[in-house]
């Protein structure tokens, strides 16, 4: 056999080969992961997110894989982080896995308290009001005169 028709021989059939192989990056990557869900919220502040991860997932840690800068890392009320992000980290972020959501930011306004009414120095509150005795005793009770007897 001629050294040309080797050469053809094996660049056929590597040629063969490379079409009817799976490529590397294909099979390991394996199919797009499902993104975390998004919420949404009425005041939100735009550009920043809280991320809520997985409890088995370091927060501070993800951040930092994910070459973001949190604003704050949630280590109590939840496992997870805010920072601001743009629409490309956002995208990441919701594919990573052990996200578990991930919802807008946003200001949180508590409605408006009653204020209490002004007295002058000296004046008694009015009937009802806490007075904040510090004196140990309970501001609703009463003091018996000697000798009384609690009735049952």
């Amino acid at each position: 056999m001629s050294t040309r028709t080797r050469l053809a021989l094996t660049s056929a059939a590597l040629t063969a080969l490379a079409l009817t192989a799976p490529t590397a990056s294909a099979s390991a990557t394996g199919p797009e992961p499902t993104p975390a869900p998004f919420f949404t919220a009425a005041n939100a502040v735009p550009g920043k997110y809280i991320v809520t991860l997985d409890q088995t997932v370091d927060a501070a840690k993800t951040a930092e894989k994910l070459n973001l800068k949190p604003s704050f890392v949630y280590e109590k009320a939840l496992n997870g982080f805010a920072a601001p992000l743009t629409v490309l980290q956002l995208e990441i972020v919701r594919k990573t896995p052990g996200v578990t959501s991930v919802e807008e930011d946003a200001v949180a306004l508590t409605p408006p308290q009653p204020s209490a009414p002004a007295t002058a120095p000296g004046a008694r509150p009015p009937p009802g009001a806490w007075t904040g005795s510090t004196s140990g005793t309970c501001p609703w009770t009463t003091t018996s005169p000697p000798g009384a007897t609690a009735r049952g």
